[in-house]
């Protein structure tokens, strides 16, 4: 019966991006830096008279991914909601009663440690939610997906705030995990899907600004949750700072917006193809037809066999090499970009790029007290300096591959990978030596240099992947992509963390209580051993991705070294 088949139409139709449309109203609104709607399809006259200009959209999105940090600094909370709600104090010790018997009171212990699992709830649900809501933020703007993920955070605020007055963990991992990480989730993508669109001559620096906020933001969150803890206490914190970030995001929403239509600058339309002037209706029509005559005519060289007529193109050139190109990438459904090799090749890339970075950044406090006996100011300053490293790689790889790509003049897609297989090297370099370095506890000083490497390349790895992704699947994609391939992120926070610490304390349990220290280090050491390998898969399979557009849109498959193809396998009917 047609009813039934209507679900299923619905879901076809919800992952099917179709560029959006903007209103003469919209258009008008959006020529100035505050856009605020009140229905749809209407706006409020202007608040500030100051013109719109593309570069105000990079301190949007920082500002919108710097609120998004604060999940960051969430290990900060712990024992307070955990002393809060359970009752004892922070600094309790376990002491005996006075009834002689051996027994110990309850509030003389220290709290269990039950509200790092919010994290990881948060920590899940955020790669989940950038998932399924890719289609949703290209379809209705920045604009409205931050709207809805500040609603989110406001809602799973008010939700914890309330969970605190009745001391409940259930309703802190939904309230605070559930909602709050789907607006994290959807606030994280939106803000680097709409400069993709804006910066498509700049699209690695774009996209590295706009994810850098995250870092910094848990370094300057972690510094006022303590002061606000003490001014408003426990019980009141999660409404005072979820109306704190609501407020600020919205902002931010006010000021992000998609280009106007026929958007042009230095030469490149929000694609990156190379244009003079916004075309007309006629002339869209004449170059289509253009178009696909010189499509065909590559086709046919390929067919034939020619293959280094059609070689990988260069970004200055306008060759047919880079028609067939776009045209293929333009025309791709989500379904075909998600299911393709080269997406399954870079999400498990991308999880050999982050895994030990996510993982090793939450322990290197323990590292430092456990292994090198190091004091609290020191480790604290350390990790301070990795959140730094955190934030410049974020900003600094993607800027470096836009300048690589500009001065090799090479495909963008084929010059990012080329950051990413470099920036893998050095994870796998790094944990080489910090299985050596760890068994020294006179080695905190090199501990920390090579520690701050690989910060700064799991950071490069997050920042340089949104433009990646959009040269190889599209401007109307994107978001969607990187949705996707943010529950890797997710996964390797989740499921990581969790392996290495059950691992970690199955084997410093292991040794007697004398022997902690070299407990300690074993247990490290395995967990470094299978991290290792999880970056040298992730090594391994860089060269698989292909970013010859030859290579990827072949009637098959084909995978080709220096020009020559080395595997060759064409459909049937072609």
């Amino acid at each position: 019966m047609p009813w039934r088949c209507q679900p299923q139409h619905r879901l076809t139709l919800y992952w099917s991006v179709i560029a959006p449309e903007k209103s003469r109203a919209q258009i008008e609104a959006e020529k100035w830096i505050l856009v605020v709607p009140y229905a749809p399809g209407k706006y409020c006259l202007p608040l500030c008279t100051l013109p719109f200009r593309r570069w105000m959209l990079f301190i949007a999105s920082f500002v919108a991914q710097f609120c998004n940090g604060s999940l960051y600094a969430w290990s900060i909370l712990n024992p307070h909601i955990d002393s809060y709600i359970q009752g004892r104090s922070m600094d309790a010790m376990p002491t005996q009663n006075g009834t002689g018997s051996g027994s110990q009171s309850t509030s003389s212990l220290p709290p269990d440690q039950k509200a790092v699992v919010t994290f990881y709830v948060a920590a899940g649900v955020l790669g989940f939610a950038a998932a399924l809501s890719g289609p949703f933020v290209e379809r209705h703007g920045p604009r409205h997906s931050l709207i809805v993920a500040l609603c989110l955070l406001f809602v799973g605020h008010v939700a914890a705030f309330l969970s605190m007055q009745y001391k409940s963990y259930v309703g802190l991992y939904i309230g605070y995990g559930v909602f709050c990480g789907a607006g994290y989730g959807i606030g994280y993508i939106a803000p680097v899907s709409a400069l993709m669109k804006w910066y498509p001559d700049l699209r690695g620096t774009a996209g590295g600004f706009a994810v850098c906020g995250f870092g910094v933001g848990a370094v300057a969150w972690g510094d006022v949750y303590e002061p606000l803890i003490a001014a408003v206490g426990m019980n009141c914190f999660f409404l005072v700072f979820g109306s704190i970030i609501s407020g600020i995001l919205l902002i931010s929403a006010f000021v992000l917006r998609t280009p106007p239509p026929n958007y042009v600058v230095s030469g490149r339309n929000v694609h990156g193809v190379k244009v003079s002037m916004p075309p007309t209706e006629s002339e869209k029509l004449q170059g289509h037809s253009e178009s696909t005559e010189r499509v065909s005519v590559v086709l046919e060289e390929i067919r034939n066999g020619n293959y280094m007529n059609v070689f990988d193109y260069q970004k200055q050139e306008l060759g047919e090499a880079e028609i067939l190109y776009h045209n293929k990438v333009k025309s791709l459904r989500i379904r075909e970009c998600v299911f393709s090799i080269e997406y399954l090749l870079l999400y498990l890339v991308f999880i050999g790029a982050v895994a030990t970075g996510i993982i090793l950044m939450s322990r290197v406090f323990s590292i430092g007290k456990g292994v090198f006996r190091q004091d609290d100011h020191k480790l604290t300053h350390l990790v301070m300096y990795l959140a730094l490293c955190n934030f410049l790689g974020r900003l600094v790889c993607p800027l470096l591959s836009d300048a690589f790509i500009q001065i090799a003049q090479l495909n963008p897609a084929f010059g990012r990978k080329i950051i990413v297989g470099l920036l893998l090297v050095d994870q796998v370099v790094v944990l080489a030596f910090l299985k050596s370095l760890i068994q020294d506890p006179n080695a905190f000083g090199l501990f920390q240099v090579v520690v701050f490497f690989l910060t700064f390349s799991y950071g490069g790895a997050i920042g340089i992947m949104p433009s990646l992704l959009t040269d190889m699947f599209g401007v109307y994609n994107s978001g969607t992509m990187h949705g996707i391939i943010l529950t890797a992120w997710s996964i390797c926070a989740v499921g990581g963390g969790l392996t290495f610490q059950h691992y970690f304390f199955k084997i410093k349990d292991s040794y007697p209580m004398e022997q902690m220290r070299e407990g300690e280090t074993a247990a490290y050491i395995f967990n470094f051993h299978w991290l290792m390998v999880i970056a040298c898969i992730g090594l391994a399979l860089v060269p698989l991705v292909r970013t010859n557009p030859v290579d990827r849109f072949y009637p098959g498959y084909q995978y080709s070294v220096c020009g020559r193809p080395l595997v060759r396998i064409t459909k049937k009917d072609y």
